[in-house]
């Protein structure tokens, strides 16, 4: 986040501009697109917020998942374990 962060500083007119293409993309008039990314710009912590989960693609992870999610990557490892080798690429006869 700390790059996004930083890139609204350095070149925010840059940023602006990658918001309004986000919204572009998706068919919207000029005069939505441009109030829409004034709007998210006014808020700087929201808009680092925009930019890192819609143009990185990255979410803040849910602590009360770790535990469950521990679980289910320990899991499929075993699993995986128990099927011997060679047994699943043998083909039919």
């Amino acid at each position: 986040m700390s790059r996004e962060k930083q890139e609204t500083f350095d070149v925010p007119e840059v940023e602006m501009e990658e918001v309004a293409s986000i919204f572009r993309s998706y068919g919207l008039p000029e005069t939505t697109v441009s109030s829409i990314a004034q709007a998210i710009r006014g808020d700087h912590r929201r808009w680092i917020e925009f930019m890192t989960k819609v143009e990185l693609g990255l979410d803040k992870p849910d602590p009360a998942r770790a535990r469950t999610s521990a679980l289910t990557i320990a899991d499929s490892y075993i699993v995986g374990g128990l099927v011997p080798p060679g047994s699943v690429l043998r083909p039919a006869q």
